[in-house]
């Protein structure tokens, strides 16, 4: 059995959360973000946990106060990265993946300077993991983030619709876009791979992630349980 939540970020999501949580009294616990290579810890006090992590860091809360394993349904990001490797540069999934970080990043209230930061990091750590053609600095970052995204003249002003899943058949899609849709192909596969596996082990499986992934991935889970799916 399988019970996904979708990601909305308001109280009474988090409200809805506990409620289906106490209901269904899971055997395991998923949670969208995170590394699967890394500890992943979590903070000690829920209001800390709620404002760092979001619904997935409650959902891990209830998890370890009703000692409950859990653990993230992310693929490891260089799992990921190989398969985009396939169709896109390295400078595109370095940009990419810089772009997701700060649109995030901004969102929460971070300054430019702060943004600035995250680039000057990133390309560090993208060059120590063997990426090639990568940007050399924020410059030659924002020349490429231009190139990639014309409508955007300061890539600070990067806003989630230009970083977010698109159709591959539209004429208007860019490569930024693209991007974000066979990744999160790439990880809606990786995900219901790890629901079944679960399943099919006898486990009630409780899961908390984006909402377009609970849309992708209920053909699967349909299919698995021999329901029939409407779209």
């Amino acid at each position: 059995m399988v019970l996904l939540i979708s990601i909305i970020p308001t109280i009474q999501m988090l409200t809805d959360i506990e409620k289906q949580f106490t209901g269904f009294r899971p055997d395991i616990v998923f949670w969208e973000g995170g590394n699967p290579n890394r500890k992943n810890e979590l903070p000690k006090l829920l209001e800390t946990i709620v404002r760092e992590k979001g619904e997935a860091g409650f959902v891990r809360y209830l998890a370890r106060e009703n000692a409950i394993p859990d653990k993230t349904i992310e693929p490891s990001p260089f799992a990921v990265i190989d398969e985009l490797r396939k169709k896109f540069t390295d400078s595109e999934i370095f940009i990419h993946g810089i772009l997701t970080q700060t649109e995030q990043a901004k969102r929460m209230g971070k300054s430019d300077v702060e943004l600035d930061s995250i680039v000057v990091v990133g390309i560090k750590k993208a060059k120590l993991a063997g990426f090639k053609g990568i940007p050399e600095d924020i410059i030659q970052f924002s020349v490429e983030v231009h190139k990639l995204i014309s409508q955007v003249g300061n890539w600070h002003h990067v806003v989630l619709d230009m970083v977010a899943p698109k159709s591959l058949e539209g004429s208007l899609t860019t490569r930024i876009q693209q991007m974000s849709t066979e990744s999160s192909v790439i990880r809606d596969r990786y995900m219901l791979t790890m629901l079944l596996t679960e399943v099919a082990k006898g486990k009630k499986v409780f899961a908390v992630v984006g909402a377009p992934h609970v849309i992708m991935q209920e053909p699967g889970l349909c299919e698995f349980f021999n329901n029939k799916y409407k779209n």
